[in-house]
């Protein structure tokens, strides 16, 4: 009977010590799990499948449980079954045989069947690169910030903004800043204001991206003098910029994409987990880091002012 009693207190130390964490999963922080769906949720939302993918690929890689992402591997696999359904043609219907004409005989035959095909009218529109609307910019001049005048700060921002077809703008972001914050935010508030003129090629408006630097100076004169603006390069076809984004042929573009419009629109969470999508689909992308590193910069900036007031 000792032995016995022996046997069953070492049994239960052995489980106590080696078998009772045994086939728990690790415990993840609910804002990575919110990060993550949140960016699916956001590729969804557009009906975007290879942007589902990614976000989705990246969230099974970091999350190890798969209650985590099951219900949104549903979706995206539902969202891929009804885009093969829309791309799926139509089945023609057979239509009924024409009877067949009779031959002609000599005297229809006319003597001259030629025809002389006039040629295409040229496009009365030249090409052209987006550019920003004249009206608009008179409407709605750059306000250079009274503390910067007060201070004598100057410098040039040079900012990238995504034209579309209609001339608005879809995406501005700043490309290479002025080291002053309150610069680098009047430009950008004044590009948010503008109308644009697209891009015209072939006779067409197509949606384009723009550089336009934004130059402050406060002894330039007169309060609209400024601030001046000027495009780098206004030729058709533009040449390519010095500082320049990823290009659209490379596999995390789209992910990118969607992130500064996140980044724009104020969801920092989103637009980082987008950028670490990216980042794992391409592991040497140097725009994904700097995005992220920008969504965070401005997320910790919300939550200081904030906490402040």
């Amino acid at each position: 009977m000792p032995l016995v009693l022996v046997c069953l207190v070492l049994g239960g130390l052995f489980w106590a010590i080696f078998l009772r964490d045994r086939g728990t999963s690790p415990t993840v922080s609910a804002g990575r799990i919110e990060a993550h769906r949140a960016a699916v949720e956001s590729c969804l939302a557009r009906a975007d499948l290879a942007c589902a993918r990614v976000a989705l690929l990246g969230m099974q890689r970091d999350l190890p449980g798969e209650e985590n992402w099951r219900d949104l591997q549903v979706r995206v696999t539902a969202l891929e079954a009804d885009l093969a359904k829309q791309a799926e043609p139509a089945r023609p219907t057979r239509a009924a045989t024409p009877a067949p004409a009779p031959a002609p005989t000599a005297a229809q035959v006319p003597l001259h069947t030629e025809v002389a095909q006039a040629p295409p009218p040229p496009s009365s529109i030249p090409d052209r690169s987006a550019q920003v609307d004249a009206a608009s910019r008179e409407r709605a001049p750059v306000r250079y910030p009274p503390d910067a005048v007060r201070t004598g700060a100057r410098g040039t921002v040079l900012l990238s903004i995504d034209v579309a077809e209609d001339g608005t703008a879809t995406a501005i972001s700043v490309m290479r800043t002025s080291r002053v914050r309150s610069l680098d935010r009047a430009a950008l508030e004044a590009a948010r204001r503008w109308r644009y003129l697209p891009a015209i090629r072939e006779g067409q408006a197509n949606a384009s991206t723009m550089q336009l630097e934004v130059s402050f100076s406060p002894d330039a004169g007169t309060a609209s003098d400024m601030a001046d603006l000027r495009q780098p390069d206004n030729s058709y076809p533009p040449k390519a910029p010095t500082i320049s984004l990823p290009p659209a042929a490379a596999p995390e573009a789209g992910l990118l994409s969607k992130a500064r419009v996140e980044l724009q629109q104020g969801r920092y969470d989103v637009a980082v987990a987008l950028g670490e999508s990216a980042l794992q689909v391409n592991p040497d992308s140097a725009a994904a880091r700097s995005l992220i590193r920008q969504a965070k910069a401005e997320r910790d900036r919300v939550m200081r002012e904030t906490t402040i007031e």
